[in-house]
């Protein structure tokens, strides 16, 4: 078979990050793999980690007009230009400009991947549009995929899809995780290094965030159902780790200064190591509003930490109730609450539930098994296309 030439494209460089395994398998099959993205602050990392360069194509994560008819036209050339026999897009704008310009490259398979619905968590005319490129996106693309089950389930709902446009490869996620990297056996003091670096009691138990500090991440929502519980149970500290991106989606200001000014919740911003907190955390925590899959969940897992999760597409397919985490309806601060108690007050539950996450993370979603079966599925395609 001849050298294949894919390429992978997004919006911004750090959803390269979540498929390094694939992108070092794919060169490891000697297929010539190009990257593209707007600029961005991940760009070193794929470059040192991977040893590939970054194609910039500047690809506007809001809705503007005259900058995507730029970035439609340089991809409409890149494309006529390169010969590809595989276009893979990924990140909901990069998807529809790619789609749009796949038209113009019909030699090429042309793939889109879903990670979650910005529109999930909107209303009214917009959310209609939002859809309607969903649709464009599904109707342009040789096949489509979504990574995870319930996620189709929900756009098969809202009419979105048909039953067999979007495909989930086993059972989901974007591109599993680095079982290596996320293994609470390589920090066996992790714990003590935490509460050694906060000054944290012994007896302290420990809830972990991490992701965007925004809105849809459910973070208003977990500082109040903490700052409840830990009137209750007085052992409960909160540790933060993730960006502030205010000019996305702003947090409420008495939720940000509960943040800085509470003694008892941590804000540590970005860290490289969020696998040393998972080791050395009792409860994770994610009330999301949307979510693709939630591999953080999986990381955390991975680490032998259970989640505490909203129930949504998605992080459905992440968390097995009552066998690797506990999910609470959206939103709701008293179930939340609740599950932190009933959880803290249950040092055997979370030993049990914690223990059979680490034992799924790494049987279904370690990234080299996943990455053979996305090569497979490449394979389907061009046999299919033949």
């Amino acid at each position: 078979m001849k050298e294949l030439k894919i390429a992978r494209i997004v919006t911004v460089p750090i959803a390269f990050v979540h498929i390094k395994a694939f992108l070092r398998f794919l060169k490891s099959k000697n297929a010539e793999v190009v990257l593209v993205s707007s600029k961005g602050k991940y760009e070193e990392v794929v470059k040192n980690e991977l040893d590939m360069e970054i194609t910039p194509i500047e690809i506007s994560r809001e809705i503007n007009i005259l900058k995507d008819i730029k970035s439609l036209w340089d991809l409409i050339i890149f494309f006529r230009k390169n010969k590809f026999d595989i276009i893979h897009s990924s990140t909901p704008k990069a998807g529809l400009l790619v789609a749009i310009a796949g038209i113009f490259s019909p030699k090429s398979i042309r793939i889109h991947t879903f990670t979650g619905q910005r529109w999930a968590t909107l209303g009214g005319v917009f959310r209609s549009f939002l859809k309607f490129l969903d649709k464009i996106i599904i109707n342009l693309n040789s096949q489509c995929y979504a990574d995870s089950s319930s996620q189709i389930n929900f756009l098969k709902a809202e009419g979105v899809v048909k039953n067999t446009e979007v495909k989930c490869l086993h059972k989901g996620s974007y591109g599993g995780i680095d079982c290596q990297r996320f293994n609470n056996d390589h920090f066996p003091n992790a714990r003590k290094d935490i509460i050694s670096e906060l000054q944290l009691s012994d007896d302290s138990i420990i809830l972990l965030f991490v992701g965007r500090v925004t809105s849809d991440k459910g973070i208003e929502e977990l500082v109040k159902s903490f700052i409840l519980a830990q009137q209750i149970n007085e052992k409960l500290k909160l540790i933060i780790i993730g960006p502030f991106e205010p000019e996305l989606d702003s947090v409420d200001p008495e939720i940000l200064n509960s943040i800085h000014s509470n003694p008892l919740i941590f804000q540590l911003g970005f860290r490289a190591d969020p696998e040393k907190y998972f080791s050395g955390a009792d409860i994770f925590c994610l009330p999301s509003y949307r979510e693709g899959f939630g591999t953080v969940v999986l990381e955390a897992a991975a680490c032998e930490l259970l989640t505490i999760g909203s129930r949504i597409p998605g992080l459905v397919d992440a968390i097995v109730e009552n066998e690797t985490g506990v999910l609470v309806e959206l939103k709701n601060i008293n179930q939340l609450k609740d599950a932190i108690l009933e959880l803290a007050s249950n040092k055997e539950k979370r030993k049990r539930l914690s223990a059979n996450a680490k034992k799924r993370a790494r049987a279904d979603f370690d990234s080299n098994f996943l990455a053979q079966i996305q090569w497979d599925e490449y394979m389907r395609l061009l046999k299919k296309d033949s």
